[in-house]
């Protein structure tokens, strides 16, 4: 059977030696990138080619364009590697299936950063902790909610120092986003999720792994049937709503 080879396109292997380049060391973070004109010069290509790389190359995370200024490289972070799985990602969790991965992911992520904040936290990092926690107690309305929400789970993450996990953190938390604004809505929901958040801190003060881990847990299985809980029920109300409009526009009093 005849197999074809795909040919890529130019732009993409202009790209690819550029990052080649900077692998290598040849262009440091820092530096600039040689003009358009002479990229063109030493790769072959338009203009248009070489443009097109320039912006897969920022996409990457890898370069900053800025308007009059030749390109600059980078140093990669983690927020940025992160941020390249979002666009497969949110078609990933469009699919019930998807958000269950994600949550189970989420939990086991989590779970694990709690026990090691226990096992690690400095007293710094338990002061922080504790000023998330309280700022994420006294929040009066649902946007406060969130944004402590985010910070106290991040507070967790950075414990160790690792960029990586606030980083990764951060992201599945927006990926889920919808079911924290579900929670955010309810108020006796997210006082419910601020008591786990007390269990976590108390669990993290007292040095106890397992016992943080439990409870975060805990807290994250609440979320995440608490999310299903509330879209069943979204959805049976626009059920019902879409009954109640076909009984209304049916002459007849009668529905099929």
């Amino acid at each position: 059977m005849t197999r074809l080879i795909k040919r890529r396109k130019l732009y993409e292997q202009i790209a690819e030696l550029i990052q080649d380049e900077i692998a290598r060391g040849i262009i440091r973070p820092g530096e600039q990138l040689p003009s358009e004109r002479d990229i063109m010069a030493r790769y072959g290509g338009g203009r248009a080619a070489v443009r097109e790389a320039l912006f897969a190359l920022a996409k990457m995370g890898l370069i900053v364009i800025s308007s009059g200024e030749r390109a600059r490289v980078i140093e990669p972070s983690p927020q940025v590697l992160v941020q390249e799985l979002s666009g497969a990602v949110r078609l990933f969790l469009g699919s019930d299936s998807g958000i269950r991965h994600m949550q189970e992911a989420r939990q086991v992520l989590e779970t694990a950063l709690a026990r090691r904040a226990a096992e690690v936290a400095t007293e710094e990092d338990i002061a922080a902790i504790a000023r998330a926690f309280e700022a994420n107690r006294d929040a009066i309305d649902a946007k406060q909610f969130e944004e402590t929400d985010v910070a106290f789970h991040r507070a967790i993450a950075k414990v160790g120092g690792n960029p990586i996990f606030p980083a990764i953190s951060d992201a599945v938390g927006e990926w889920l986003i919808e079911q924290r604004r579900g929670t955010a809505q309810v108020p006796q929901a997210y006082r419910i999720a601020a008591d786990w958040h007390a269990r976590i801190l108390a669990a993290i003060e007292a040095r106890d792994p397992a016992a943080a881990a439990e409870a975060m847990s805990g807290h994250l299985v609440m979320v995440n049937r608490f999310y299903w809980q509330t879209r069943a029920a979204a959805q049976q109300q626009r059920q019902d709503e879409r009954e109640r409009l076909a009984a209304l526009l049916d002459p007849t009093g009668e529905t099929a």
